[in-house]
């Protein structure tokens, strides 16, 4: 971990505890009413809430103000780490598992050969991947067949579309492009994985796939993506890519929190 603290969540008897490691150190942490919690980042899920904020900001302080890696319970699966007030500017990286973690942080990150995908029917998109394009080159792609070539061969690919969550089939949540859904079982196909996967879109919930899949890093939102104000966002993030969670951090405190987290090893 080095630098780092490690909040591992769990909901145990009805009380969300959380185990954190740091420093050479194992302590476990008594958090709460996990229902109460539950809902306060329900709250979140729409928009921001002072009261909602306060209170989950609260499940940060075991970690004092390390770097964080998080592995959320099943009540903190979709919270916007960046919009808490400990987290703004903050390096934070979500994981399913301790040990997922500790196997992406094993994988080489490259972010040399970039792939840039733009969705049909949202605003910004094609601005978007136009300029990140301009300023670092690589392929643009449109169909799902290239999106499924290009995670084989690329390091880093940029899908900018509409998401769509599918919360009671998880593998049919997808990615809208050119030539129909990118779906989360799709990437069962993929054999060798990119370092980093940056889904420029409003929730999906395919970060676990990618990360099954072993991409590294996945940055991806969490909640709408308010997509006109994205565009600078991603410029940032793109220019400091060898570091995703700094990145991420970084643009997010100069540009607002935009619901994006860093999955994976940042």
């Amino acid at each position: 971990l080095a630098d780092k603290a490690m909040l591992s969540f769990t909901n145990h008897g009805g009380r969300l505890a959380a185990v954190c490691a740091a420093a050479g150190g194992v302590r476990l942490h008594d958090l709460g009413d996990a229902a109460a919690l539950a809902r306060q980042a329900e709250r979140l899920e729409l928009a921001d809430d002072p009261g909602a904020l306060a209170a989950l900001d609260r499940l940060t302080a075991p970690a004092g103000d390390r770097p964080l890696v998080v592995v959320p319970s099943a009540e903190l699966e979709r919270v916007p780490w960046a919009a808490l007030p400990s987290c703004r500017g903050r390096e934070v990286s979500v994981a399913p598992s301790a040990g997922c973690w500790l196997s992406a942080a094993r994988r080489p990150l490259s972010v040399d050969r970039r792939v840039w995908f733009a969705g049909p029917s949202l605003r910004c998109a094609e601005q978007e991947v136009q300029a990140l394009q301009r300023i670092h080159g690589g392929q643009r792609l449109s169909t799902v067949a290239e999106a499924l070539h290009a995670m084989e061969t690329a390091d880093v690919v940029h899908i900018a579309a509409h998401g769509v969550r599918r919360t009671d089939l998880p593998l049919f949540s997808h990615l809208v492009l050119d030539d129909g859904p990118l779906h989360g079982y799709d990437f069962d196909r993929v054999g060798n994985a990119p370092s980093v996967v940056v889904l420029s879109a409003c929730d999906s919930g395919l970060a676990p796939a990618l990360l099954r899949r072993g991409v590294r890093a996945v940055v991806a939102g969490v909640r709408a993506v308010p997509d006109d104000r994205v565009v600078g966002l991603m410029a940032d993030l793109h220019a400091d890519l060898g570091a995703p969670a700094r990145a991420l951090a970084a643009a997010q405190l100069e540009h607002g929190d935009l619901s994006f987290v860093c999955f994976g090893a940042g």
